[in-house]
């Protein structure tokens, strides 16, 4: 609410959007005022279908870690571990923050197997020396702001 209240519209990245349920609620409750994007591995029916009836406005089928963003987002989110099931996670992350336009928010929640293996530690190690971003952690994730 608060960046649809500043900005009037939001882009809004979801990267392993899974059936997209989420961009689709977005979308029932902001309407013209949310640009929702998916990035998925494969084109699962579900989210085609949604992609279809104007429920999500792009679907981008691709791995997340070779997906070079032509925009940037207002919002990228990555629930259940979307883009730690990336070949690649630490790219993948790495793409998914730089996204963000100035003032926009991140919000990844990794899958338990990535942070027991260590990967997304290291990952929010180097996102927190970078001063182009802040990182808070919460109990499942962590939410990261581009301020630069």
């Amino acid at each position: 609410d608060r960046l649809i209240r500043k900005m009037g519209t939001i882009e809004i990245l979801d990267t392993g959007a899974g059936r997209g349920n989420f961009l689709e609620d977005v979308k029932g409750i902001y309407g013209q005022k949310a640009r929702t994007t998916a990035i998925a591995i494969d084109r699962n029916e579900h989210l085609m279908e949604k992609a279809r009836a104007g429920k999500i406005d792009e679907v981008i089928t691709v791995s997340a870690e070779s997906w070079l963003p032509k925009r940037h987002y207002d919002l990228v989110v990555s629930f259940f571990g979307g883009i730690t099931y990336s070949p690649v996670p630490e790219i993948a992350f790495f793409k998914s923050v730089n996204a963000l336009r100035r003032g926009g928010i991140a919000v990844i929640a990794p899958r338990r197997l990535s942070l027991e293996e260590g990967t997304v530690e290291k990952t929010i190690k180097k996102i927190r020396l970078d001063r182009r971003f802040t990182v808070k952690e919460m109990r499942n994730g962590f939410i990261i702001e581009k301020i630069r």
